[in-house]
């Protein structure tokens, strides 16, 4: 076992412990985008205290095969970002692992008596957790229309005393009812935030948010290219501060365009059919209700 067979151990440690903390990202480091690179980073500063760039990514993590080993001092960043102290114990740790490993391979009767278990163990705890609690996502809905918001528009936290909030997949009523205390943060660029309890459950086992008046006129004016040019022009200049900064990132990794207000006036009274893609995955207001900074994804 070389120290490059070691770093792709660690490389799919990185992803696997990144996807704890992201569980709706299922992909694989080819399929890290410009947005995982981002939460990536903002973790690895929430628990290691040190920053990993987004060239470092490209060249290290989302690279296939890997021609030679990185700094050790990156190296050490990733060892503490999945538990370890540094590169040194992760790679001593990890020898270790495969020698075990390898010495329980020639025992073929235990190893066929680990598995045994292990599938019966498996299968109860399948059992206790999905048949018995059933849980099923709590839909989260438009609190005017009543209308299920698409995941894909919604983030969702954890909310603990004294720690740093910690983004989570949709919840189910059960995991609610087996800690009355817990609080999520729901967030979304085109609702208003809200921290929701076990004791806000509906009956039907619904959350609703607010929507956020702006920011779907924006996406509206995105994604309809019927709706009246003047009426439309009049209104983003009335919801849009002057000195607004609008980002959109573009696909395949070829960075992001900048535009300011007059531009983006522009281009959203009349969207062509490459804008009417664009998402809204970002939006800042300032003390007045106006919005000061939007960040766009081109698909």
């Amino acid at each position: 076992m070389n120290d490059l067979q070691i770093f792709g151990e660690l490389k799919r440690q990185v992803l696997e412990t990144y996807k704890k903390h992201v569980p709706y990202f299922t992909g694989s480091w080819q399929e890290f985008g410009t947005k995982e690179i981002s939460n990536l980073q903002e973790l690895v500063e929430i628990h290691v205290k040190e920053r990993v760039s987004e060239k470092w990514i490209y060249t290290h993590l989302k690279t296939e095969n890997n021609d030679k080993l990185p700094r050790k001092d990156m190296l050490d960043i990733l060892s503490q970002f999945v538990g370890k102290h540094d590169w040194n114990e992760f790679s001593f740790a990890f020898r270790t692992k495969e020698k075990n490993t390898n010495y329980a391979k020639r025992n073929t009767l235990t190893w066929i008596a680990i598995a045994f278990f292990g599938v019966i163990s498996v299968g109860t705890l399948w059992y206790i957790f999905y048949f018995k609690n059933e849980k099923k996502p709590i839909p989260i809905q438009n609190q005017f229309t009543k209308e299920n918001i698409p995941k894909e528009e919604l983030e969702l936290y954890e909310i603990k005393p004294n720690q740093d909030t910690q983004r989570i997949a949709m919840e189910s009523k059960s995991e609610f009812e087996n800690n009355s205390d817990r609080k999520i943060l729901i967030k979304s660029p085109f609702y208003k935030p809200k921290i929701v309890s076990h004791a806000e459950l509906t009956e039907n086992d619904t959350l609703q948010v607010e929507p956020d008046d702006q920011a779907m006129l924006l996406k509206n004016f995105l994604q309809n290219p019927n709706a009246n040019w003047k009426n439309r022009q009049q209104k983003v200049h009335e919801i849009v501060e002057a000195n607004a900064e609008i980002l959109v990132m573009l696909k395949g990794n070829l960075g992001t365009e900048s535009y300011n207000k007059e531009e983006f006036v522009d281009m959203i009274t009349i969207p062509t059919s490459r804008m009417k893609k664009w998402t809204i995955i970002e939006l800042k207001k300032n003390e007045h209700n106006k919005i000061t900074f939007i960040r766009l994804l081109q698909p």
